[in-house]
């Protein structure tokens, strides 16, 4: 009952896939029930939450014509996020498929304010703030070094799993840096002129 609203992708630099010995990225659905705003207590206990991260959403303003591949003339919006993962396995599972099979260990995604795309995104430096103290500082550029490419990819792999992107749906860049562990506390995604997102952890 709850539809796809994105893709997210998984760069094989992250510390997840580098230390499953994984060397291609990953793409997982997004759906409706992972979405969150900054309104929301994210309860680490009943969430089974270990870990946070900033992660960038790519707008889509319209729907790709079939055949054409998913590009950056596509999308005209952004928005913060912060994304929280966990899943069924102790740390992470025990392989690449096993991890993209757990749909990259994804929990929620807490979404802040959707904003005009500049032209410039993937050198924009984001820093993940916890009670007020910085604890990461990331790049998009660290998702597969392109916006381009990133879109590509989720969009053909939208379409072999016969759910292909369409307007108002998103595209998430993941490994913008190392995941922190989901402590109790308040979140603030600081990403520029990208925009800032603010999460709670109870």
């Amino acid at each position: 009952g709850h539809k796809m609203t994105g893709m997210m992708v998984v760069p094989p630099t992250s510390e997840v896939l580098k230390s499953l010995q994984h060397s291609t990225p990953i793409c997982t659905p997004i759906f409706s029930s992972h979405m969150r705003d900054s309104r929301t207590i994210v309860s680490a206990k009943q969430s089974k939450v270990q870990h946070a991260e900033i992660a960038l959403g790519i707008v889509l303003n319209h729907t790709p014509q079939m055949g054409k591949l998913l590009c950056r003339q596509h999308c005209n919006a952004i928005f913060p996020s912060i994304a929280f993962t966990g899943g069924r396995y102790p740390l992470f599972p025990p392989h690449g498929m096993g991890f993209a099979a757990d749909m990259a260990s994804l929990c929620h995604v807490v979404s802040g304010p959707v904003v005009n795309a500049p032209r410039e995104v993937a050198n924009h430096g984001c820093v993940l703030v916890r009670d007020a103290e910085p604890v990461k500082v990331g790049y998009p550029k660290a998702c597969l070094g392109n916006i381009d490419v990133v879109l590509e990819l989720a969009g053909s792999y939208a379409d072999a799993i016969r759910s292909p992107l369409q307007a108002g749906m998103f595209v998430l860049l993941s490994g913008l840096h190392v995941k922190v562990p989901a402590k109790r506390g308040l979140y603030e995604g600081q990403m520029g002129p990208l925009g800032t997102v603010t999460a709670t952890v109870a």
